[in-house]
């Protein structure tokens, strides 16, 4: 009789429940904090290659300008610096200086650059170089975060 009422046991106990549970929750919350951190990652290295993109297409753009324009700039503090508040070059909408399809325009719109220009501090060559310094800029979590500085030089082709 004993040996009948074991055969008809069909289910899981409560227990076995429980436990299967806490496993399966287990494995759930190690694959969603890997994925939330692949997700955080890709979204770091997106901002990086983005800004990274905005600034060398900016230098290009301006390195292509005359020297005249580019001097022209020396003395303009329109942009602030968000980290020291303090005033420095030109702030540059990507839309003005290059050419980018509507779904590049949206993804890049919470980005600021600032562009600074300065002569060099050699007499010699006050005329014939200016450089130029890129800053960018993001937001990323409500948090403005700073991604990218490269700098380059004009140099004055006429002398």
């Amino acid at each position: 009789m004993k040996q009948k009422k074991l055969m008809n046991n069909k289910g899981f106990t409560l227990i076995e429940l429980l436990v299967s549970f806490v496993i399966l929750s287990i494995f759930l919350g190690v694959v969603g904090s890997a994925l939330q951190n692949s997700f955080s990652q890709n979204t770091r290295a997106d901002n990086k290659l983005n800004s990274i993109y905005l600034a060398k297409n900016t230098l290009e753009y301006y390195k292509n300008q005359s020297f005249e324009f580019t001097q022209s700039q020396l003395d303009k503090r329109e942009c602030q610096d968000p980290e020291t508040g303090a005033k420095m070059g030109i702030e540059v909408v990507p839309d003005n200086i290059m050419t980018l399809p509507e779904n590049e325009k949206e993804k890049l719109k919470n980005y600021q650059v600032c562009v600074e220009f300065t002569q060099p501090s050699n007499e010699k060559l006050i005329d014939k170089l200016i450089k130029i310094k890129i800053r960018v800029w993001t937001t990323v979590n409500g948090k403005l975060t700073k991604y990218e500085n490269i700098e380059g030089y004009k140099r004055n082709e006429t002398q």
